[in-house]
């Protein structure tokens, strides 16, 4: 049976708990560049280089009532609906990282994004929205400091280099470099 629990953890650690989920459409997307791309000696083109895969993302059509037919989800909470279309458009508006469980997939990571509802529904203790859900891609980054050692040949740069075509300047900057970096 398909999981229609839909669940949204935001960055302040509030929940908001869904009655359930009418529909879960999932999209992912990969676009090849629009540039000439080489191909190997055996005319194999080896494209993986040259595609830009987008993040996921998940459309959902979801319920939240004042008056839950699960009553593990705070039944009878009026107030329940209205505080659901804060805590939505906050999360939109703001563009804050959330946590996402959208019925067979979770998103650790992740924006709103696209919140769509009818305001005459909320009247009647029920609010019906569409909303989007981006998958938030993240890269760690690293730095490296590398000292040099021994004593700095700075004092001798300016005389090894006078005289020097432009291109053996840059040679030896160059080879210098890789030679402080191997050691």
């Amino acid at each position: 049976m398909l999981n229609r629990r839909f669940v949204i953890v935001f960055s302040d650690g509030r929940k908001l708990e869904c009655d359930t989920a009418v529909t879960f459409s999932h999209s992912l997307d990969a676009k090849p560049t629009s540039n000439p791309v080489e191909a190997d000696s055996g005319g194999v083109v080896h494209i993986q280089d040259h595609v830009v895969v987008e993040p996921r993302s998940t459309n959902v059509e979801a319920i939240v009532s004042d008056t839950p037919l699960d009553f593990s989800l705070q039944p009878d909470s009026p107030g329940r609906v209205l505080t659901a279309v804060e805590m939505l458009e906050t999360a939109v508006q703001a563009g804050k990282q959330v946590q996402v469980n959208a019925g067979l997939r979770t998103y650790a990571r992740a924006t709103l994004g696209g919140l769509e509802y009818d305001e005459t529904q909320i009247a009647l203790g029920q609010l019906r929205f569409k909303i989007t859900v981006h998958e938030l891609v993240t890269a760690t980054s690293r730095t490296a400091t590398i000292k040099r050692r021994g004593k700095s040949k700075a004092k001798h740069s300016k005389k090894a280099h006078k005289g020097m075509r432009f291109a053996d300047q840059v040679k030896g900057v160059i080879a210098g470099t890789i030679k402080d970096f191997t050691h």
